[in-house]
């Protein structure tokens, strides 16, 4: 009875991946073939001759490469990859020659010792490929100073002051290294966002005078010029008035806006820094902005206009109010936001409206406007600093979010905010500046208040 010998079984699935992987070799290796007369010969490049280490390497190296399917970058694929290989054989040739000769004992020529001279010799374009000149000794330098480096970089040594005063180490190409991550300069969004409220409170708070004008209806109502019944909107009155001591007054609040926007005249305590810079650099940045807007509107059609120094503003602009937005300037931000809200509540209440404000078209504005008139004796533009607060404060938005992957939509639209800001303050002369003159002073003088919004150009500088 004929039995199976273990050694008898064919390995059907083996013969079956062996075929299938010299058919998929031997497919691959007359593809390179061809690949490598055509891209050669496009470039005019002789082919080394069949039989040759170097065309071997290179056939072996197309073979099993993902050549690049770009319109003329194969043919360039392949040129270089012949003048490395052909460069690198050589290279290894003449090391290997250099280990036979004995001059140095060949228990020191290790794999990894020949292999860092022959990329050193590489790397320092080195290419030894005259016959004459190598039996001539002209090339045996470079192969001692391949084998000091090929030590050193062996023993570990990459001290750069070392590898600088060694006669071993490759010349210095004069490049520069850029330290950008050591950069300290970050941009913190919620800082930024910080800013923007403060600057929003400035406006709307002290330059318009919203946090007096809802004290102002305070008094207006416990004299009874005006009489508010809704017992909702007088909880909002005597809160507002009652609980003044928990908001920051009229003095803390300048401390706030000089340290953080650098507006005011107030004194800062020894030791803490306004935000000097703050008015400089928005002012660079809506400065571009008008030099786009005017180059967007004499260009032809088509064309496009440079963002970059609009870009170089944002930044520097997001690095600083991303430091003097830190700290406690959020919690501050949050506590003039909560007052400025129960301020123009209280402005804004049906009954306050009603009984205040001028004209057919009654709202929260109307009244802010009448009460300005009649506190400080003469008209303000109120539409020009509301643009100032709402306007600036989408722009401040747009720098805490910047990012070089903005849409165009959004970069128009705060080219709009900008815009609109610039025509804004231009109409007020420069800026605002919150009403300061006391009382007594205004008496003495017998006219009206004199803080102009103009007096603040000195700040936004």
């Amino acid at each position: 009875m004929a039995t199976n010998h273990p050694s008898t079984k064919l390995d059907t699935l083996g013969i079956e991946r062996l075929i299938l992987h010299g058919t998929d070799t031997r497919l691959r290796t007359r593809f390179a073939e061809h690949i490598i007369a055509g891209a050669l010969g496009e470039r005019g490049i002789n082919p080394p001759p069949q039989n040759s280490a170097s065309y071997r390497l290179l056939r072996e190296s197309i073979a099993g490469a993902e050549l690049p399917l770009e319109d003329g970058r194969i043919a360039d694929y392949v040129a270089d990859e012949y003048e490395k290989i052909r460069t690198t054989v050589v290279v290894r040739s003449r090391v290997e020659d250099y280990a036979e000769l004995n001059e140095i004992p060949r228990a020191r020529f290790t794999p990894a010792v020949r292999q860092r001279m022959i990329s050193y010799l590489y790397e320092l374009g080195v290419r030894l490929d005259d016959d004459d000149i190598y039996r001539a000794g002209g090339y045996d330098e470079y192969l001692a100073l391949a084998y000091a480096h090929a030590l050193q970089t062996a023993g570990g040594s990459s001290d750069p002051i070392v590898a600088a005063r060694t006669k071993s180490s490759a010349p210095w190409n004069y490049s520069v290294k850029f330290f950008d991550e050591d950069d300290p300069r970050r941009v913190v969004r919620e800082n930024i966002l910080a800013v923007a409220a403060v600057d929003y409170a400035w406006f709307l708070g002290d330059v318009l005078g919203v946090f007096a004008l809802a004290e102002r209806v305070g008094d207006l109502w416990d004299n009874s010029v005006i009489d508010i019944e809704n017992e909702d909107i007088q909880s909002l009155i005597f809160n507002y008035r009652e609980n003044a001591i928990h908001r920051p007054t009229p003095e803390s609040r300048g401390l706030i806006y000089k340290r953080v926007l650098g507006r005011g005249k107030v004194q800062l305590m020894s030791g803490v820094v306004g935000n000097q810079d703050l008015g400089r650099l928005w002012h660079n940045m809506m400065s571009e902005v008008a030099r786009y807007i005017e180059k967007r509107e004499s260009m032809h059609e088509g064309s496009r206009l440079s963002r970059r120094p609009i870009i170089h503003t944002i930044e520097e602009l997001q690095y600083n109010l991303s430091d003097f937005g830190s700290g406690g300037t959020g919690k501050q931000a949050q506590k003039l936001n909560a007052q400025l809200e129960d301020a123009m509540a209280i402005l804004g209440a049906d009954e306050v409206v009603e009984q205040l404000a001028f004209g057919r078209r009654k709202n929260r504005w109307r009244v802010i406007e009448r009460l300005i008139k009649e506190e400080r004796g003469k008209a303000v533009d109120v539409n020009a600093v509301r643009t100032l607060a709402e306007e600036g404060n989408r722009v401040y938005n747009f720098v805490a979010t910047f990012s070089n992957s903005v849409s165009d939509d959004e970069f128009e639209s705060f080219i709009d905010s900008a815009e609109a800001w610039i025509l804004a303050e231009a109409s007020l002369g420069g800026g605002g500046e919150p009403e300061e003159v006391e009382a007594e002073e205004a008496e003495e003088e017998d006219a009206e208040p004199t803080v102009e919004l103009e007096d603040a150009d000195e700040d936004w500088q």
